[in-house]
């Protein structure tokens, strides 16, 4: 895509010197360049501009008090006219045109007068210029911008709903951008805070460290610091976000922050015109906050933006997001979705994007995949994770533990075992991981053991040899024959006997597996036994040495008790957590009625294990809204009554969100 880059500025009469570079590379080409007069061309300017005050203060003054109206199309061509005068709206011109594939225009507005200008509202030869998608046109903070490396797979965004709003319509938000986050397939991770607590948010952010921080709610001046808006939903306090609570607290910072936070008070502004214009100047100072720590980039707003709109702009621009959209062009298919409904309102150009490193780098993500496997993984996990709702605490334990960053320097764990209550979703927590692990190039093999209580040590161990992985095409040459010497002493040990080396031969010369020779699969003596086990372990040191595996082990209500408790996990679990196979990391999803009868009860240890329990009676309508979000259901003003009016006692099984949202979704 080619690159251009505006510049204005101030000089010493007064006036704003304008230059047009060409961006090629990490150099500057010139391209044209002339001067915006200090009047900023009043003599040109609608009626709506003219009068006693400058035309910048009469077109944010329009702006702030106007929500709705014709007149914005000819103060955006105003703004045109001021940018593009003379030779660089020509050369702008032929640079547009010679773009096959999109221009990106960087704004660059060091002249502080004009820098709260409305520059996005722009609209240049009867069309909107900041809705102009692959076109795009982006504020910047300065030129060069960093360059940072891409983010490994998943994109984290933790989104904080200050305080519950109907006036701003905070809920409807935060279903928008949950249904868009939630078709994702993946490659988002998310997490939702309604009116938290300031313990809960600094945990929160510092476990996930997100790469998005989106906020909703209100702007406020405390002690003559901007701030944001918080109320604790336990306490029912109000308490402040403040610039310095951000700075301090908030890192590292996000690579992209959104603030849709307006409706300062303004308490302690002196002026009139200071109350006024206090929420964009607020909304602003949060902005450089987070670019000055390290943010990437910030979405603000000139004003407020609630409700439908507010809605629709938060749910486009994440499926944009997700869509692997750059930050650039997924806020103006945001905003261009915000003025198909109403073109006439201010809505649509309300949201202002900063960005201080080049838009293409602000959530570029990388997939150890290639679009094919990454397309094969998404469809095959599909079914499994599509109404997966919650759990967000588990699954930051569980990706902490098993695949941790920075990938694929750290060591995860050796052994995880996930339990909980019955039907209280261990299974799907798992399949998550399964996907997480996945894209990020991680080898998987997930085994589902879950039958009538019948297999036995050797049943259990071919199961695992003979299950493919998730991703074929990221097991080696030597993991793809590693089973087959298994398969080979496995056939003698089910006849009571010991392997003899097997002999080569044009045929392959191995012996075949009992699922091949029909034979029993309970194993012979003592000494048959550890054989097997040996050659299993062997089998799997071979089959990761090329690179590390996830083996999954669930469904331990198919394996014969005895033979998981006295075979299965001295001579695998244990084998496992000593480090006997270095580059295996093994899960097991162990229910509580298997405690004691499958795993030994002894050495049941809680704090080394992911709990997944079913939810508290308070979690009950959250999950589910959640769960018919997920399904793709929308939530009006009848369907929320009657989520309203839903109650249980006691904890509950999780499984019963589909019963009800099958209800639900037919109402």
């Amino acid at each position: 895509m080619r690159t251009v880059l505006l510049t204005i500025t101030d000089d010493e009469a007064g006036d704003h010197p304008i230059s047009l570079a060409a961006v090629d590379g990490g150099d500057l080409r010139p391209l044209a360049e002339c001067v915006l007069p200090a009047d900023l061309l009043a003599g040109k300017a609608p009626e709506q501009l003219r009068g006693e005050k400058s035309v910048a203060d009469l077109m944010r003054t329009f702006v702030r008090d106007t929500p709705q109206s014709a007149k914005f199309d000819v103060i955006g061509q105003h703004l045109s006219t001021m940018l593009f005068a003379g030779e660089v709206g020509e050369c702008w011109e032929r640079e547009i045109d010679a773009a096959e594939a999109g221009l990106r225009t960087l704004l660059h507005v060091r002249s502080e007068e004009l820098r709260s200008l409305p520059w996005e509202m722009m609209r240049r030869s009867e069309y909107t210029m900041f809705v102009d998608a692959p076109n795009t046109f982006t504020r910047v903070t300065d030129y060069p911008a960093p360059r940072p490396d891409p983010v490994l797979l998943p994109l984290k965004v933790l989104v904080v709903e200050g305080q519950r709003s109907a006036e701003l319509g905070t809920r409807q938000e935060v279903r928008a951008i949950k249904r868009a986050l939630f078709e994702s397939a993946g490659r988002v991770e998310f997490d939702f805070l309604s009116e938290p607590s300031w313990d809960v948010l600094c945990a929160t952010y510092q476990a996930m460290q997100p790469h998005v921080f989106h906020f909703i709610g209100h702007a406020e001046r405390l002690r003559g610091r901007a701030a944001l808006a918080m109320r604790d939903a336990a306490t029912r306090r109000p308490w402040s976000l403040t610039s310095g609570l951000i700075a301090d607290h908030l890192r590292p910072a996000p690579r992209l922050a959104v603030l849709n936070a307006c409706r300062s008070a303004a308490a302690e502004t002196s002026s009139e015109e200071g109350k006024k214009n206090a929420p964009t100047q607020d909304v602003r100072a949060l902005t450089d906050v987070f670019l000055r720590r390290g943010a990437l980039a910030v979405v603000g707003m000139h004003g407020d933006i609630v409700g439908d709109a507010a809605s629709t702009f938060g749910g486009a621009l994440y499926r944009a997001v997700a869509g692997e959209h750059e930050i650039d062009e997924a806020v103006t298919l945001a905003r261009r979705a915000v003025q198909s409904t109403e073109d006439d309102r201010r809505d649509w150009f309300l949201p202002v994007l900063t960005c201080r490193a080049a838009p293409s780098t602000v959530l570029a993500t990388s997939c150890m995949l290639s679009a094919a496997d990454a397309g094969g993984v998404t469809q095959k996990l599909a079914p499994q994770v599509s109404d997966f709702v919650d759990r967000a605490v588990e699954r930051r334990l569980f990706a902490r533990d098993i695949d941790p960053d920075p990938h694929p320097r750290a060591q995860p764990r050796r052994l995880q075992v996930v339990t909980g209550d019955s039907r209280a979703g261990k299974t799907k927590l798992v399949h998550w991981m399964r996907r997480r692990c996945a894209l990020r190039g991680r080898r998987v093999r997930y085994v589902d053991l879950g039958g009538k209580g019948t297999l036995d040590a050797a049943g259990v161990l071919w199961a695992i040899g003979q299950t493919d992985e998730d991703v074929p095409n990221l097991v080696g040459p030597m993991a793809k024959g590693a089973f087959a010497r298994f398969g080979h002493d496995l056939s003698y040990v089910i006849d009571g006997s010991l392997p003899i080396e097997p002999v080569e031969s044009n045929g392959g010369g191995l012996r075949p597996g009992p699922a091949q020779s029909g034979k029993s699969l309970t194993p012979g003596p003592q000494n048959a036994l550890e054989t097997m086990f040996k050659s299993f372990r062997d089998a799997l040191v071979f089959a990761t040495s090329e690179s590390p595996l996830v083996l999954i082990l669930d469904g331990l209500d198919g394996v014969l008790p005895d033979a998981f408790k006295l075979h299965l996990y001295p001579e695998l679990v244990l084998k496992v957590l000593d480090g006997v196979i270095p580059a295996l990391t093994l899960v097991v999803v162990v229910a509580e009625d298997q405690k004691g009868k499958h795993w030994p009860i002894d050495q049941v240890n809680d704090t080394d294990w992911i709990r997944v329990d079913n939810p508290d009676p308070e979690q009950f309508q959250i999950l589910v809204e959640d769960f018919l979000v997920a399904l793709g259901h929308e939530i009006g003003p009848a369907r929320e009554e009657k989520i309203s009016g839903l109650t249980r006692s006691g904890k509950w099984p999780i499984s019963d969100l589909a019963k009800i949202a099958d209800v639900l979704a037919m109402n």
